[in-house]
């Protein structure tokens, strides 16, 4: 007898029903019990799911000498066929006096089980690894991942699609109008941009849309006298389709970094309604913060092919040696189309930039 133990916990749990016959154990009255266990199980719905979130069998092993609950730990395997769950991780004993409870003990502290008297124990708790709950949430889990995985690579292959395209010029070779939002600054940022609207074909390049801070009034009504003083050229007053708006600032000058993400995104938003309003298919800015908000959402739409906004970025004179922060995000995150300097050592030291001489 001790022979036969020795040789049952020598073979740990290989559950190998030939060796087992050979050491004289019942194989077949032992599946024969353990089916009838699991059909009582399912019958009277015992495989609840418990405070401890285990799944619970209440198996019925007073009349079980020790040698069978030696061969019922060593047929995992042949237990794990009943019923889907896929592994077994716990076998507690308890001692309670029912030899078929509905209500299963608690396992969270089980009675340790001696280590050869078996018979003392009325029920065993077989426990599983999930519950059918556990694995509902664990497929659904899994389908999460799995679409979140799916939309993030559409994103990043429709990112790389955009950035890809963005550095080519417009193809409309017609006469067809240009609708250009025109960022504005406040000190000489407006006078560049100015500068550089007397030079371009106005008549291309509209209805325009100009666009300042809220702070930024001066801005604006040199815009407008540019406007006026373009309609007295050519006899005509301004269309009425030329626009003057206002933007919130990302962040103020002086105002700190922790309260600046408030105002950030409540621009972000600003800038969004005002993109779905105006539409532009043409972006010129040339230095101040203002512009981020309106070509980060500019650029999203790119993405998501809401509208193909081309985004032109002139460097201010004043930048020599290197790019401001507005032109550094624009070049580094690819959202500018075109980003020009103007000054040589520029484009030296930013390949992508294109340099086009002094504008002022």
């Amino acid at each position: 007898m001790g022979r036969d133990k020795a040789k049952v916990k020598g073979k740990g749990k290989a559950s190998d029903s030939n060796e087992l016959t050979e050491m004289g154990v019942d194989m077949k009255g032992i599946k024969d019990r353990i089916d009838k266990i699991l059909q009582i199980a399912s019958e009277r719905e015992l495989w609840k799911q418990k405070e401890s979130d285990m799944r619970v069998l209440a198996v019925d092993t007073s009349n079980m000498t020790g040698d069978e609950l030696q061969v019922i730990l060593a047929m995992k395997e042949e237990v794990k066929k009943h019923y889907s769950n896929p592994s077994l991780t716990t076998f507690a004993a308890s001692h309670t006096g029912d030899p078929s409870p509905i209500s299963a003990p608690d396992i969270r502290s089980p009675a340790p089980a001696p280590a050869t008297d078996f018979s003392f124990y009325d029920t065993w708790i077989v426990c599983s690894s999930s519950s059918p709950s556990q694995r509902g949430v664990s497929n659904s889990m899994v389908e999460i991942i799995s679409i979140v995985v799916i939309i993030t690579t559409l994103l990043l292959v429709r990112i790389l699609y955009v950035i890809s395209h963005s550095s080519k010029p417009i193809c409309n070779t017609s006469s067809k109008h240009l609708s250009t939002l025109i960022v504005l600054g406040s000190g000489g940022h407006t006078a560049e941009m100015i500068n550089l609207l007397s030079v371009m074909q106005n008549d291309r390049f509209a209805p325009r849309f100009y666009i300042a801070a809220v702070t930024d009034n001066m801005s604006l009504q040199k815009a407008r006298v540019f406007e006026n003083t373009l309609a007295d050229k050519i006899s005509l007053q301004v269309s009425d389709s030329t626009k003057f708006m206002q933007i919130y600032r990302s962040r103020e000058v002086g105002q700190s970094y922790i309260t600046s993400i408030g105002t950030t995104l409540f621009a972000l938003c600003h800038a969004l309604w005002l993109m779905l309003k105006i539409r532009p298919q043409v972006i010129l800015c040339n230095g101040p913060g203002t512009c981020i908000p309106l070509c980060a959402i500019a650029f999203i739409f790119k993405v998501l092919g809401i509208r193909w906004s081309y985004i032109f970025y002139v460097e201010s004179i004043a930048r020599v040696k290197r790019l401001s922060l507005s032109g550094l995000l624009l070049y580094k995150l690819h959202m500018a189309d075109q980003l020009f300097v103007q000054w040589p050592q520029l484009q030296k030291q930013y390949p992508r930039a294109h340099y086009v001489g002094r504008l002022m």
